[in-house]
C-alpha cells in the first residue's frame, strides 16, 4: 500500500516415500514501512526469517508418528535513525541521538502419535515453545530549561532536601525490554462409536510462563530525559516470573437417529496462578469454568420442492480472566509534601526545599480472577442454497478489573518561612528553631479492584444467498447489533478539588454508590456481493459497509455521596444535614450538565469497498488491487450539544502480487 511494502520469498522442500515423508520449509520476509516520511523515526524495516521441518513415521504398530520444529526469527536493520530537523541545532550542534535494535526469536517442537484406526486411544499431541525478544533504545539529549526546576530524586520515605536541575546538561536515556515466553501443551484425543452415536473426549493441561528480564527504564534520575518521567523507575527484572496453569476435559457427542442429528459438548477448565507469593489471594487457588452446548438439526421436510432443513441451538458457560502482572505487583505510589520552601531568586547558595516523602504499596493482594458468565441461543436455516443464521448473546461480568482510589491519610510539618531572617543566612536555613504547623492531609492512591461490571447483549445473523449464475455473483448479508452497559459494582471513593479558607484542601473525602454508568450501542450491516468468472481467472468483491446508527447515553447516578471521610480516616454517613453544611455540601457533585445525560445518537454512514484478483499464467501468478472507502455516504450532523459535526473519510489503496513456481 501506499504506506509500506512487504515482500515474502518461501520454497518447500519433501525427501522420502509419503510413509515416511520429510518436509522442510524456509521463508523470509522484507517489510519496508514509511507512513509518514516526514517522521523518520516512525519508519522502520523489518526482516524476518523462518525455518520448518516435519518427519512422518509409518511404523508397524498401530500408530503413526510425526515430529516437528521450527525456528523464527524477527529483526530490525535500521538500528540508529536520526532527524537532522530535531537532532542538530541551528549551528549544526549536536541536540540528540536515537539508537533502536530489536530481535526476536521463537523456537517451538511437537510431538504427534496418531492412531491408525477406530481405536479407544486417537491421537496424542505434545506441543513446546520458547520466545525470547531483545528490544533496546537508546537515546541521548541536550537539555536546555527555562529556569530552575526542583527534582524528585527520593526512592524512601523520609526527610529529604530537593536537588534542582542545572540549567544545561546532557541526559542519557535506555529502555532495556526482555520479555521472555515458554509454553508447553499436552492433548490427548479419545473416542467410543455406537451405531448411533460418535463420541470424543479431549482431555489436555498447559502450563505458561513469562518473566521480563531487562532493565526497564534506565538513566540518572538526577538527570532525567524529560520533566514527566517518574523519579523511581523500576527494573523489568524485579517483578517476577508469571505462571499459569490449566487443565481441560471435554466430550463431544454426535446423536443420529433417523434424520434428527444431535450434537452435544460439554468440557470442564480449571486455571491456576502460581509464583505470586503466600499474601496473594490468588496463589494456586484454581478456578473452574463448565461449558456445555447443544445443537439440534431437525429431520428435512419439503418447502416449495425443495428440503428445508433447520438447526437449533445453545450454549451457556463460565470465563476466568487473571490478571496481569502490572495489576499484580504495581509500581510504589510517593507521595511529596514541602516543609519548607525558601528560594530566594537573588542567591542561590541561601535556598533550600525540604519534603516529606511517603511510600505506599498499592498492591491489592485480595485481587481475584475476574469471572464471565455467558450464554447464547442461535437458529439457522438452508433451503435451496439460501442460509439464514441468527444468533443471540448476553454475558455478564460483575467483578472486572479496574483502577479504584484507596484513601490514605498524612501528618507532616509546614515550617513558616516568613520567621527566616535573610539578614543572618549564610548557607541555606536551618530547621532548628523554626516555628511549624503539623498539618493533615487526604490523598487517593491507585489500587487494582474487582470492581467493574460489564453487561454485553446483541444478536448477529447471516444471510446468503445461492449464486446466480447469470451474474456469477452470491450475496452475502451480516449484521449485528450489540449494547455494551458499564458501571462500578463497587463503591468508589472520589475526592474534590474545591479549596477551603485559607488556601487549605478540601479535608473530606466522599464515597459513592456508582461513579460511572453508561451503555453503548451500535447498528452495522455489510452487503457482499461475490462474483467469480473461473473462466476468466477473475474474483471481483464488492462489499457495502452500513453503519445504521452508534449511540452513547449516560445513565443517572446519584451525585450525593453515601458516606465520607475525614482527615483522621472516620467514616460519617452523609444525611441531609450534610448536604445544608457549608463545606460538606460541596461533594455533591454539580459538575454534570443535563446534557451529559442525553443520548448521543451518530447517525447512517456507509462505505464501499472494491477488491478485484486475477489469476494469469495457469494460476501461478496472481494479482491482486484492493481500495477501501472507495465511496463513502457520511453526511455531517447536529450533535447532542447543538453543534455541527462534520465526518470525513480517506480511501486505502493496495495491491499485492503472488508468484508460484
Amino acid at each position: 500500500d501506499l504506506g509500506s511494502q512487504l515482500l515474502y520469498v518461501g520454497k518447500g522442500f519433501e525427501w522420502g516415500a509419503p510413509a515416511d515423508l520429510l518436509t522442510m520449509n524456509v521463508g523470509a520476509t522484507w517489510l519496508n514501512s514509511h507512513d509518514d516520511p516526514r517522521n523518520t523515526r516512525q519508519n522502520y524495516q523489518r526482516a524476518t526469517g523462518s525455518w520448518r521441518m516435519k518427519k512422518r513415521w509409518e511404523s508397524t504398530s498401530a500408530y503413526r508418528y510425526t515430529l516437528g520444529g521450527s525456528l523464527d526469527y524477527t529483526g530490525s536493520f535500521d538500528r540508529q535513525k536520526s532527524d537532522r530537523d530535531i537532532d542538530e541545532g541551528p549551528a549544526g550542534i549536536p541536540l540528540e541521538r536515537y539508537k533502536s535494535s530489536y530481535n526476536n526469536v521463537v523456537a517451538a517442537v511437537n510431538f504427534t502419535a496418531e492412531s491408525k484406526g477406530a481405536n479407544f486411544f486417537r491421537s496424542f499431541d505434545f506441543s513446546a515453545s520458547v520466545s525470547s525478544e531483545f528490544d533496546l533504545i537508546d537515546r541521548w539529549r541536550y537539555r536546555a530549561n527555562s529556569g530552575n526546576v526542583p527534582i524528585r530524586t527520593a526512592v524512601e520515605e523520609g526527610v529529604f532536601d530537593m536537588e534542582v536541575l542545572p540549567v544545561r546538561y546532557e541526559a542519557t536515556l535506555q529502555v532495556d525490554n526482555k520479555p521472555f515466553y515458554a509454553n508447553a501443551k499436552a492433548v490427548a484425543l479419545l473416542g467410543a462409536d455406537t451405531p448411533l452415536s460418535r463420541n470424543t473426549i479431549r482431555i489436555g493441561a498447559e502450563w505458561n510462563m513469562s518473566k521480563n528480564y531487562g532493565g526497564g527504564l534506565l538513566y540518572d534520575v538526577t538527570r532525567p530525559f524529560t520533566d514527566l518521567m517518574s523519579s523511581h523507575p523500576r527494573r523489568y527484572d524485579a517483578l517476577p516470573a508469571l505462571h499459569r496453569l490449566s487443565a481441560f476435559l471435554e466430550d463431544n457427542t454426535t446423536i443420529t437417529a433417523g434424520e434428527w442429528r444431535i450434537e452435544i459438548m460439554a468440557g470442564l477448565r480449571t486455571t491456576a496462578m502460581a509464583n505470586l507469593g503466600s499474601r496473594y489471594t490468588l496463589q494456586g487457588k484454581f478456578h473452574f469454568d463448565p461449558r456445555a452446548n447443544l445443537s439440534v438439526t431437525l429431520p428435512a421436510f419439503d418447502m416449495a420442492g425443495d428440503p428445508m432443513r433447520i438447526t437449533f441451538a445453545g450454549g451457556a458457560g463460565w470465563h476466568t480472566k487473571t490478571p496481569t502482572l502490572d495489576q499484580l505487583f504495581p509500581e510504589p505510589d510517593y507521595s511529596y509534601y514541602t516543609r519548607l520552601n525558601y528560594f530566594p531568586a537573588d542567591d542561590e547558595s541561601k535556598r533550600r526545599i525540604n519534603v516529606e516523602v511517603f511510600k505506599h504499596d498499592p498492591t491489592n493482594y485480595d485481587l481475584k480472577a475476574a469471572r464471565n458468565f455467558k450464554w447464547e441461543v442461535r437458529g439457522n436455516a438452508e433451503w435451496n442454497g439460501y442460509g439464514l443464521s441468527v444468533t443471540y448473546f448476553r454475558e455478564n461480568m460483575t467483578s472486572g478489573f479496574r483502577t479504584s482510589s484507596h484513601p490514605l491519610a498524612f501528618t507532616f510539618r509546614d515550617y513558616d518561612e516568613t520567621a527566616i531572617d535573610a539578614s543572618a543566612l549564610t548557607g541555606p536555613p536551618s530547621l532548628e528553631g523554626l516555628p511549624y504547623e503539623e498539618k493533615k492531609r487526604l490523598a487517593l492512591a491507585g489500587c487494582t479492584t474487582n470492581g467493574s461490571r460489564t453487561l454485553k447483549q446483541g444478536v448477529e445473523f447471516t444471510f446468503s444467498t445461492p449464486r446466480i449464475r447469470p451474474l456469477a455473483t452470491k450475496l452475502i448479508v451480516s449484521g449485528a447489533y450489540f449494547r455494551t452497559d458499564y458501571e462500578n459494582s463497587e463503591p468508589q471513593y472520589i475526592s474534590t478539588s474545591v479549596v477551603v479558607t485559607g488556601g487549605e484542601p478540601y479535608p473530606y473525602i466522599g464515597l459513592y454508590d456508582k461513579e460511572d454508568s453508561f451503555y453503548n450501542e451500535l447498528c452495522n450491516t455489510n452487503f457482499l456481493f461475490d462474483t467469480q468468472i473461473p473462466r476468466l481467472g477473475m474474483i471481483f468483491s464488492t462489499s457495502f459497509q452500513c453503519q445504521w446508527f452508534t449511540g452513547r447515553k449516560r445513565q443517572w447516578t446519584d451525585p450525593r455521596p453515601a458516606s465520607y471521610l475525614d482527615t483522621d480516616l472516620r467514616e460519617h454517613p452523609f444525611t441531609d444535614e450534610s448536604a445544608a453544611d457549608g463545606i460538606l455540601q460541596h461533594m455533591i457533585k454539580d459538575d454534570v450538565s443535563d446534557i451529559a445525560y442525553l443520548y448521543d445518537l451518530t447517525p447512517f454512514s456507509m462505505y464501499v469497498n472494491l477488491k478485484l484478483s486475477k489469476r494469469l499464467y495457469r494460476d501461478r501468478l496472481t494479482v491482486a488491487v484492493f481500495v477501501n472507502r472507495l465511496f463513502d455516504y457520511s453526511p455531517s450532523y447536529i450533535n447532542v450539544s447543538g453543534g455541527r459535526t462534520r465526518r470525513y473519510s480517506d480511501p486505502y489503496f493496495g495491491m499485492e502480487v503472488n508468484f508460484k513456481l
